[in-house]
Parts: structure tokens; C-alpha cells; sequence
């Protein structure tokens, strides 16, 4: 997130699995580099880049180098079984504590954003007081649909 709290990057993750019960997932990773936001009056209020948040150009490889280099460190920590990814990770979340709409395939739920679970499922409190673990879905800030 930037700092007025617009969408600077996300991570897309799609599932799938054989006839035989195998699954792959791929997952793919959006970064605003240099982009101009004002230029898509659609991501208005939603979405910001390096660029817009920074005020210049940043050179797009440099970031990927660094992006890959950053990620590889976390990766290896993760597999020997630090939980130090982890926690940077929900330390760093803007959504926890705020108000969200979580839309999935087949419903949209909203409530307050109370804490994730090892597995990175978002938990969220409704406002009767029920707790709904989701898995996958649009997370969008203020409880409202975007």
C-alpha cells in the first residue's frame, strides 16, 4: 500500500488440480513501477505506483533485481523454518484492524480484518460477532466494494 493507502502492487494466485488429485498453483506478482495512476481514472482512489508515491521514475530492472533478491532471502528463511517471513509479513499488513470486503467466488463478506492464520487466510470478524476465515477473494479497505 502507499501511504494514502491506495494498492501499490498484488499477488495473484490460481489453483488447479489433475484428474489424478495433483495441484499446481501459479502465482503471479504486479508491481506499479512508473506508472502515471491519474492517467486510468478507474483505479481513482484504488491504486497508486513507486512513481506517483515517489515523485520520479525508478529503473523498472533495478526494482525486480532487488524485488527477486529480497524474496529469495525470505524464501530460503521460510524453508529452514523460520517463521520471521511470516511475522514481517503480518506485521506489514494495512488491512488488520480496519473495516473490508472480502469478495470470493461465491459471496462477499465484510467485517473488521482481525488477524491472518499460518496458512495467510484473513480473518474476519462480521458485525455480529462471527469469524470467517477467508482463504481467497478481493480484499478491498472500508467494507465496501470498490
Amino acid at each position: 500500500m502507499g501511504r494514502r493507502g491506495r494498492k501499490l502492487a498484488g499477488v495473484l494466485i490460481e489453483t488447479t488440480a489433475n484428474p489424478e488429485g495433483a495441484t499446481a498453483a501459479l502465482v503471479g506478482i504486479g508491481v506499479n513501477v512508473n506508472v502515471e495512476v491519474a492517467q486510468y481514472p478507474e483505479l481513482e482512489g484504488i491504486a497508486t505506483s513507486a512513481r506517483d508515491e515517489l515523485g520520479f521514475d525508478l529503473p523498472r530492472e533495478e526494482v525486480l533485481a532487488a524485488f527477486c533478491n529480497h524474496f529469495e532471502s525470505l524464501y530460503e528463511e521460510a524453508i529452514a523454518g523460520s517463521d520471521a517471513p511470516f511475522q514481517a509479513w503480518r506485521d506489514r499488513l494495512v488491512t488488520l484492524g480496519r473495516e473490508v470486503t472480502a469478495t470470493g467466488a461465491r459471496e462477499a463478506i465484510t467485517g473488521r480484518a482481525v488477524d491472518v492464520d499460518q496458512d495467510g487466510a484473513l480473518i474476519i470478524e462480521q458485525p455480529s460477532g462471527a469469524r470467517r476465515r477467508v482463504d481467497a477473494g478481493d480484499v478491498t479497505l472500508g467494507g465496501v466494494q470498490q
